[in-house]
């Protein structure tokens, strides 16, 4: 089995694979992830892991605290196109933060 195939199979024929596998108990109750990671496991395949956004939490919330400061600054000039604009980017950056 290959990478490609093993990223492209279903659950149910994860799980029909793993049960193949001796010793393995708990099939059933394993999500898509769980069972690549058993089955590449089993079949020497090395997984990496994507991250979409390489950078750090630390970085990226820093940048959000000033555009709430720059969100907050248009706000009081009254430039309501300029504070959905950093509604957006804000609500975007939170997003990386979580995904990271």
């Amino acid at each position: 089995m290959k990478k490609d195939e093993l990223l492209k199979l279903t659950v149910p024929k994860l799980r029909e694979e793993a049960l193949k596998i001796e010793g393995v108990v708990g099939v059933h109750g394993m999500n898509k992830r769980q069972l690549q990671e058993l089955l590449a496991e089993q079949f020497g395949i090395e997984l990496e892991v994507k991250k979409k956004h390489q950078v750090d939490v630390s970085q990226v919330k820093a940048k959000i605290k000033e555009m709430k400061a720059a969100q907050e600054e248009a706000r009081k000039k009254g430039d309501k196109k300029w504070v959905e604009i950093y509604r957006k980017r804000i609500k975007r950056h939170k997003r990386i933060t979580r995904n990271m």
